[in-house]
């Protein structure tokens, strides 16, 4: 995977995935990257993306 993001959130991993199957086009991938440790629902995601056209269109579309 070639395009990554780093995201913070306190949104469920699940609802994320939901998000990104849909609407892209090629591979990507989920990695936990940190949790607050002083607030447990909030983590720092690094999200893999095949195609930079993917990596875009989220950065364009999702809201945290």
């Amino acid at each position: 995977m070639r395009y990554g993001v780093l995201l913070s959130t306190a949104r469920t991993v699940a609802s994320i995935e939901a998000w990104l199957e849909p609407k892209c086009q090629g591979d990507w991938t989920i990695i936990l990257d940190e949790i607050d440790e002083d607030n447990l629902l909030k983590k720092r995601l690094r999200i893999l993306f095949e195609l930079e056209s993917d990596k875009l269109a989220f950065i364009a579309g999702f809201r945290r």
